[in-house]
């Protein structure tokens, strides 16, 4: 899974947090931490949406997250890592 960010909420009197997304391509933890369930692509979606929501039995609240896919000249069909690439 591919990590895109932490969105933790608190409570002021220190009840739990369940928390949820509207996209089916993300997951969110119940820390609050929102991954791609999926491997992005440029080529595919360049854009992708959700709204996180965090939710307990004082209420709930939410915020809208985008996340955009760059470009990358860099594709390869290997597990391999690399630092840079470059094409001559």
């Amino acid at each position: 899974m591919t990590h895109i960010g932490t969105y933790p909420a608190t409570d002021i009197e220190g009840d739990e947090i369940s928390y949820s997304i509207s996209n089916i391509d993300m997951t969110v933890s119940s820390e609050g931490a929102v991954a791609f369930s999926i491997i992005p692509d440029f080529e595919t979606k360049e854009i992708h949406t959700a709204t996180i929501t965090a939710s307990n039995d004082g209420g709930s609240d939410e915020i809208n997250l985008t996340v955009y896919i760059n470009d990358s000249d860099c594709e390869f069909d290997t597990a391999a890592v690399f630092d840079s690439c470059r094409f001559n």
